[in-house]
């Protein structure tokens, strides 16, 4: 199965945030590999700019670094865009 994760799954996680039982569950799931997860490119920047600005820069690079191992980043343009809205 996929799953999208959007920002507010790794900022739990990161952040310890009141949902980070349940978005530290669905990375689990990403990491054993019985799901994939998926995280927008535009995410990563986002999720960076947070980390750095209450933790050192190399802890920040490991974060993403290692998500990046568990989960695809994927891009998504203006034809993916129309694609997804598309209606039939």
């Amino acid at each position: 199965m996929r799953l999208s994760l959007d920002i507010n799954v790794l900022l739990d996680v990161v952040f310890n945030r009141s949902g980070a039982d349940a978005s530290g569950k669905i990375l689990d799931l990403c990491e054993d590999g019985s799901h994939q997860g998926e995280v927008a490119w535009h995410t990563l920047p986002t999720v960076f700019y947070y980390l750095e600005k209450s933790r050192a820069a190399q802890e920040s690079w490991e974060f993403i670094e290692n998500l990046t191992d568990i989960v695809h980043v994927v891009s998504a343009g203006h034809a993916e865009v129309k694609r997804v809205f598309a209606t039939e």
